[in-house]
């Protein structure tokens, strides 16, 4: 069996489904602080590839002027660039879930988005972008993503067999890059949720000042006039209590 490398599980994630906590898991919270949590999330998302890819880049500036890359500074990388996959997993499922979000949003209230933007469209194009990217970036590296089932079986399969000297700085340099992409996705998929919650939360708003408007309404024509209602005849107004 030919030996793969780490960085492979990064292309070997599926779409995940219901993540507790962020979109679809709310908790029973109010809209507003749904929107507020969401947004929360993603930012978290951007921190964390941005400080992945500054610890991968620390090894490989300590790495690039030695001949070959020794086995303790070669630990100090694997658990980052399996927390790099970790997080694309997370992003994916986040996209998913607010794909999902939006569609039902639209389905409860068929006049939101007037405007016809395709908020899904551009989320599924960035989840697409964010794959070609991981894979050029693995491809520039001549890392092979073929092989395994899925992400364990490639952690696993690096941890036992090792790589090379070289073997590993192509991953470091690869998981660099893909820390780098995840980091712009974080901060795409960000604009999006805000762009939506935005959106949202004014019709919703309209919505519900239109409802409290017919309210108000409905109960001015039910409630009578203070002194009764009056009355027109032959004899002049007549009082009704």
């Amino acid at each position: 069996m030919k030996k793969k490398n780490l960085i492979t599980l990064t292309l070997l994630l599926i779409p995940a489904t219901g993540f507790a906590g962020t979109v679809m898991g709310n908790g029973g919270s109010t809209f507003a602080e749904q929107l507020v949590q969401e947004g929360t999330s993603v930012e978290q998302y951007a921190r964390q590839a941005q400080q992945l890819q500054q610890q991968i880049q620390m090894v490989e500036d300590q790495a690039e002027n030695l001949e070959t890359v020794p086995q303790s500074l070669w630990n100090t990388a694997l658990q980052p660039i399996q927390n790099i996959a970790n997080l694309e997993q997370q992003m994916q499922g986040y996209s998913y879930d607010l794909q999902n979000t939006i569609s039902e949003f639209k389905n409860q209230y068929p006049g939101w988005n007037q405007s016809g933007y395709d908020y899904n469209g551009h989320l599924s194009n960035l989840d697409n972008s964010t794959l070609q990217s991981i894979q050029q970036a693995l491809e520039t590296a001549g890392l092979n993503p073929d092989g395994y089932a899925t992400a364990q079986d490639a952690i696993t399969s690096a941890e036992e067999t090792g790589e090379t000297s070289t073997g590993r700085m192509a991953e470091l340099q690869a998981a660099n890059a893909i820390a780098g992409t995840e980091a712009s996705q974080a901060n795409q998929l960000l604009a999006t949720q805000q762009q939506y919650d935005a959106s949202a939360e004014k019709y919703r708003a309209t919505q519900m000042q239109t409802t409290i408007n017919a309210q108000q309404a409905t109960e001015k024509f039910m409630t009578p006039p203070q002194g009764g209602f009056v009355a027109g005849g032959s004899h002049g107004p007549i009082e009704v209590p």
